[in-house]
């Protein structure tokens, strides 16, 4: 049943290994604690060392990729000083909001997180609607016939 559904659908996420890695790095300390072996030691730490620089090498290649930057190019030549902004938890609308300081901005919480001071880091012209309705009515009274 579980082979099936690893067949349909991906269930290991990243930032699910966060605790296996803990276990890993728990009991290669304690490998290393009772191993008497100099070299092997030293192997060890040298082979995590080179796996964790090339990791961190292709990670730092992917985020300061220059091609990350269209996104936001794009929104700059786009949006003018008086367009609303609204987004939900999806994709980059809080990096693209922290670039127009003077828009005003809404955010749906179709999540219902209830964390509204937290998002005044956005900026204080920042208005969070929980229900589309609500947001429906937000943007008419606000833009017009939305």
């Amino acid at each position: 049943m579980l082979v099936s559904l690893a067949m349909m659908q991906v269930i290991l996420l990243e930032r699910y290994l966060l605790v296996v890695t803990g276990l890993l790095v728990f009991f290669i300390a304690f490998f290393m604690s009772k191993e008497k072996n100099k070299y092997i030691t030293i192997g060890i730490c040298t082979i995590i060392l080179v796996m964790t620089s090339f990791n961190c090498y292709y990670a730092i290649i992917e985020n300061y990729n220059s091609n990350n930057k269209e996104v936001i190019d794009f929104a700059k030549e786009n949006i003018k000083e008086d367009d609303l902004l609204i987004t939900n938890n999806e994709l980059i609308g809080f990096v693209i909001m922290t670039s127009f300081k003077d828009n005003e901005k809404v955010f749906y919480d179709e999540d219902n997180w209830q964390v509204e001071k937290a998002y005044q880091a956005f900026g204080p012209n920042l208005d969070v609607i929980y229900d589309l309705e609500d947001l429906q009515d937000y943007v008419r009274k606000n833009v017009g016939n939305g």
